[in-house]
């Protein structure tokens, strides 16, 4: 069975990622911390074997970003298209389902230190539940997979709220669909997330996360590590 790893990623654009963290950091520190969680995010899926890696860019016209980064010969590139979010992640689900994958498993450049081990139990959930989900502590959700088309739960849900993952919720309890709840984590949107990681990197809790930690490093936020 066909299984399709993807990472949803903007392009790195001073004012268009990370906005919510411009308290702590100048536009282009907050830029690159992206650019770095997004590097991390990229290795991290790099290990995992057995899925076909996908890299879904935002805007359209942002290829060749993509296309400059290292690994770029693990992973194909797929443009997001639609107008919004929902319709958006609805279009590169179907897309992919055409392309005649079982299980599509989704995930944002926003947690870079998301346990691996939550995706690879992700696609084995799929194996006998129709729909995985990871919840954040944001009300959103840092994954969902698959193992077959479910439009609607892109459908009408109020994107980029705290109501995000209550409502999927309601909407898979309404069509009835199996599902395998992942363990909650964290997307890095605000000061307090930022804490969060930085708690995480110096207790060395996590996987390491070669790009984000020596970047903060240099900003004599974390402390020096021999990466």
């Amino acid at each position: 069975m066909k299984k399709a790893l993807v990472i949803t990623a903007k392009v790195p654009m001073e004012g268009r990622v990370k906005t919510r963290l411009l308290s702590l950091f100048n536009p282009k520190d907050a830029t690159r911390l992206y650019e770095c969680f997004l590097k991390d995010t990229i290795e991290k899926v790099k290990g995992i074997d057995g899925v076909d890696r996908y890299i879904a860019y935002h805007p359209k016209d942002g290829r060749a970003y993509f296309e400059g980064l290292k690994y770029r010969s693990v992973f194909s590139l797929i443009p997001q298209n639609g107008s919004g979010l929902g319709e958006r992640l609805k279009n590169l689900a179907s897309h992919l389902f055409l392309l005649d994958y079982g299980r599509v498993v989704v995930i944002g450049s926003d947690s870079p230190s998301l346990p691996s081990v939550f995706i690879k139990n992700a696609f084995d959930s799929l194996s006998n539940h129709s729909i995985a989900l990871g919840p954040c502590r944001d009300g959103g959700y840092y994954l969902i997979g698959m193992n077959m088309p479910v439009p609607q739960l892109f459908e009408d849900i109020p994107w980029s709220t705290p109501q995000v993952f209550e409502k999927t919720m309601e909407r898979i309890d309404e069509l009835g669909c199996a599902l395998s709840l992942l363990p909650e984590w964290y997307d890095v949107d605000t000061p307090n997330d930022v804490d969060r990681l930085i708690e995480d990197i110096d207790s060395k809790s996590g996987e390491r996360l070669r790009h984000t930690e020596r970047f903060l490093a240099a900003l004599n936020l974390t402390k020096p590590l021999n990466i």
